[in-house]
């Protein structure tokens, strides 16, 4: 961007990208994405000391997404079905109760911890202060949890194979 450019220019460059994008039928979410990776781009190239201007007084303020998480989940039915089209291995990736990321480096020795007596999961997070829990099995976790410790076939010291893309 050219050096005489006023951030009220570029601010206007911005909203006007907005309101082209809505008006071509493009998702607040999509947007929003778009704003992400114009943001970090800035970023870069005020690092390299390419652009000038304060890259937070051109941004849009309160431009929300409107996303909003879904809160459904499978039924019981719907995810035995999902489970029989997966390989074992993928499906015990599927019934861990852990997060994504967090079964990527899950080893052996940290594998989950269940205390069947108990009837209790040690979760051994660290993302954040309450990630280290221990969470109660409850209803279907007891089939779940021991097809887990039946059919999770890591290789390379992790307990689950790879999975490059779940999605």
């Amino acid at each position: 961007m050219p050096k005489h450019v006023s951030r009220a220019s570029d601010a206007r460059a911005v909203d006007s990208f907005i309101e082209t994008r809505l008006k071509e039928g493009a998702a607040r979410h999509t947007i929003q994405k778009e704003l992400v990776a114009l943001r970090g781009t800035l970023k870069v190239a005020k690092r390299r000391g390419d652009f000038k201007c304060d890259i937070g007084a051109m941004m849009p303020d309160g431009f929300s997404s409107g996303y909003k998480p879904r809160v459904r989940f499978l039924n019981g039915d719907e995810a035995q079905r999902l489970l029989a089209e997966l390989t074992p291995d993928r499906a015990a990736r599927c019934v861990h109760p852990r997060d994504r990321r967090a079964l990527e480096r899950v080893r052996p020795r940290q594998r989950i911890d269940i205390d069947w007596r108990r009837e209790i999961v040690h979760l051994r997070g660290t993302k954040t202060e309450g990630a280290d829990r221990a969470v109660p099995i409850v209803g279907a976790s007891f089939d779940l949890l021991t097809h887990v410790e039946r059919y999770a076939e890591g290789i390379g010291g992790l307990l689950f194979r790879p999975w490059a893309n779940t999605r």
